[in-house]
């Protein structure tokens, strides 16, 4: 697009629900004063300008709808005009798939939840709620220390191709367990390690 500075007008950015029959529905909009950008010495010193993560609001409600994953860059025509400048790579980066490897040895101070002071505790772990592991029983452990030396495997796309959220696509997730033969098992307490640095660690070396 193009624009004239001083006195550009705002850049708007809306999220539409299309909808064949009843006419689409607005579910958003961000608004960016490109006048503000193109004169802040501050935005202009940065040479490779960031990804932004603009929240979406609608008229009816001050409750943000979501928010938009975007960049934006301003160049001189003649700059523009330029071959190179004229297209942008943003081709989505490759998703990759790697094993997360997870050894669970034992615990600690575990709190006995049985009425006899004692647990049988297990440990169930997962990335992906839907593909949930867990390791065998300590059964009637009475110390807090129950002991595994389990193994298992995950597999992990990176990037994330799930959907899910960023902040939640790599957290790997505990629960321990008092294992009930009658009835549901008792929740003891739980446990999340962020992976993102880790893959971003992977991704690079």
């Amino acid at each position: 697009m193009t624009a004239t500075f001083p006195g550009a007008s705002p850049l708007e950015i809306e999220c539409w629900d299309y909808d064949d029959l009843f006419g689409d529905d607005l579910i958003g909009k961000t608004v960016i004063d490109l006048d503000d950008r193109f004169f802040c010495p501050e935005w202009k010193s940065i040479i490779h300008k960031p990804v932004e993560f603009r929240e979406l609001y609608h008229p009816s409600t001050a409750i943000a709808q979501g928010t938009v994953k975007c960049w934006l860059e301003i160049f001189e025509q003649e700059v523009a005009d330029n071959e190179e400048n004229k297209l942008m790579d943003i081709t989505p980066e490759q998703s990759m798939e790697y094993q997360l490897r997870v050894s669970i040895y034992d615990t600690k101070n575990v709190p006995m939840v049985d009425i006899e002071g004692m647990s049988d505790v297990f440990i169930k772990a997962w990335i992906d709620e839907k593909n949930q592991k867990e390791t065998d029983t300590h059964w009637r452990c009475s110390t807090g220390e129950a002991s595994f030396n389990w193994r298992m495997l995950f597999n992990i796309n990176c990037p994330n191709t799930s959907g899910k959220n960023e902040l939640d696509a790599y957290k790997l997730k505990f629960a321990v367990y008092d294992r009930d033969i009658l009835s549901g098992n008792d929740f003891i307490c739980d446990y999340e390690i962020d992976l993102r640095l880790m893959m971003e660690d992977c991704k690079l070396t």
